[in-house]
């Protein structure tokens, strides 16, 4: 199919019924203007209409991914496996480990330890950046949650760190519609959320985009005292792989296993200084 200036966004968006109807028929004229491509859509129409009886539209990704082909831009088999959604794979997975999510962000934590988000074109190793990802998501969930309008700044912030990654562009375009529905009902978000989470991870680098996810979580999880959250498995696996990642500085190290002393102890943990550690561990490994 020959190459075409139609944006991919905007052709996921015709075969989700999002656009108005100006912008419709614009965007309907520019592909009738090549015969291969408007016969792509008709199949890709086509295709939808046998789902729509069972109700079982295509997740977002898949619409992106089908609007690229129209537009003619190759998505390569690696991209195909790599924005797979799987439920492991999903940061935000952590917060319903929490025992009750915060109706605010809980005092001390309003500001990440690292100040605004860096964009792409400034100095932040890959292993940085994926840290902060999953940080951010865990942000986004909760802010989500709470039914916060901040969610649309922080899915921003998820999507100027995804600018820094290859190919990340479908994903950037699920975390702006996110965002645009900030404030919208909790439910109407979580399957968009549970997929963007397991396809920016999969991006970025899973176990540090886990590692920065659950630090996060666990930094909430202290302020709230939440013994639970430390004691669930998914938790406890988490922080045991966590030493075993290559790449982890000597400071960070040094912070985890006092994080892994705290819980670990037979009495009850020094929230306080538990808090201290967890948000010094986040600042180590999500800096530059």
């Amino acid at each position: 199919m020959p190459q075409s200036d139609i944006d991919p966004e905007r052709l996921a968006a015709l075969l989700d019924g999002r656009l108005g109807k100006t912008e419709r028929a614009e965007l309907l004229s520019h592909l009738a203007a090549s015969e291969q491509t408007l016969e792509a859509y008709a199949d890709a129409v086509a295709a939808v209409s046998q789902l729509e009886p069972q109700r079982r539209p295509l997740p977002p990704i898949r619409w992106i991914a089908i609007a690229a082909v129209l537009a003619g831009i190759a998505l390569a088999p690696w991209l195909w496996t790599r924005l797979r959604p799987s439920a492991a794979d999903d940061p935000g997975r952590f917060v319903a480990l929490l025992a009750a999510r915060p109706a605010s962000r809980p005092a001390g934590l309003e500001d990440s330890p690292w100040g605004s988000v860096r964009g792409a074109d400034e100095p932040l190793t890959a292993d940085a950046r994926a840290v902060r990802l999953g940080a951010r998501l865990v942000d986004l969930e909760l802010a989500v949650q709470r039914g916060d309008t901040v969610a649309a700044r922080v899915a921003a912030d998820v999507g100027v760190l995804l600018e820094g990654i290859p190919a990340a562009g479908p994903v950037s375009a699920m975390y702006r519609d996110i965002g645009q529905r900030a404030g919208g009902a909790p439910r109407d978000l979580e399957p968009l959320l549970a997929e963007a989470g397991s396809a920016a991870a999969n991006l970025a680098d899973p176990d540090l985009v886990r590692l920065g996810a659950w630090v996060e979580a666990a930094r909430v999880a202290a302020s709230a005292h939440d013994a639970g959250f430390f004691g669930a498995r998914q938790s406890r696996a988490t922080l045991a792989d966590a030493g075993t990642l290559p790449g982890l500085t000597e400071p960070a190290r040094a912070a985890l296993g006092r994080v892994h002393a705290t819980l670990a102890a037979e009495r009850a943990p020094d929230w306080s200084a538990l808090g201290r550690d967890l948000t010094e561990l986040l600042r180590m490994l999500g800096g530059p």
